[in-house]
């Protein structure tokens, strides 16, 4: 009997452990601002560098599209567009999308023509808060924010909040370590406590 008693404590000691593991606490950054820093005037066929700064706790992966104004172009060679590692160019369409890792800022070049206007457009998404739903990715995307632009608002149809895809994972660990210490209490009065001993 000694030796079921020792067995069942140790394997709820072991649940217990592996609930208070690291790994359980291992924290999720989370992006509060994605800031776009434009020049304040542009000189017509020069490369103008444009810089987005990430603001926020890491760890953290961030996806980013730009769409640069008409008019602008970005240049030939895509080594001098951006010195990011992960970045996706759509010529066509004057579209950059950036993947970012724990990266404060992201720079990328254009060139802007003498007739452009300046009317810049971005969104971001915080990846590490997107559930497998894909209609919650799509609608939890939100706005850069310019200081130069006449409105920084969301993108209609945005999550106010980039826990929107967070689907309440948080809420399983107090739970678990709930379950699992009721567990210890009943295992401890039924086989210490003198109740149920042949």
């Amino acid at each position: 009997m000694t030796f079921k008693k020792t067995t069942i404590c140790l394997i709820l000691l072991m649940l217990v452990g592996l609930l208070l593991s690291p790994v359980c606490f291992a924290s999720r950054g989370e992006i509060t601002d994605v800031e776009r820093h434009v020049p304040e005037s542009f000189t017509s066929e020069e490369t103008t560098e444009i810089t987005l700064s990430l603001t926020g706790e890491k760890p953290f992966v961030v996806g980013i599209v730009e769409t640069i104004p008409q008019g602008f172009t970005f240049p030939e060679n895509d080594m001098n567009v951006s010195g990011s590692k992960y970045f996706k160019l759509d010529r066509d369409t004057g579209k950059i999308s950036f993947a970012v890792n724990d990266e404060n800022e992201v720079t990328y070049n254009v060139i802007p023509s003498s007739n452009a206007g300046v009317s810049f457009e971005g969104y971001w998404a915080d990846m590490l808060f997107q559930t497998p739903e894909l209609n919650v990715g799509k609608e939890s995307w939100i706005s850069v924010t310019d200081p130069h632009a006449v409105s920084s608002a969301q993108a209609p149809g945005a999550a106010s909040d980039t826990e929107a895809g967070d689907g309440g994972t948080g809420l399983w660990f107090p739970l678990g370590l709930i379950a699992v210490i009721a567990c210890l209490i009943i295992v401890y009065k039924k086989y210490f406590s003198g109740g149920n001993k042949r």
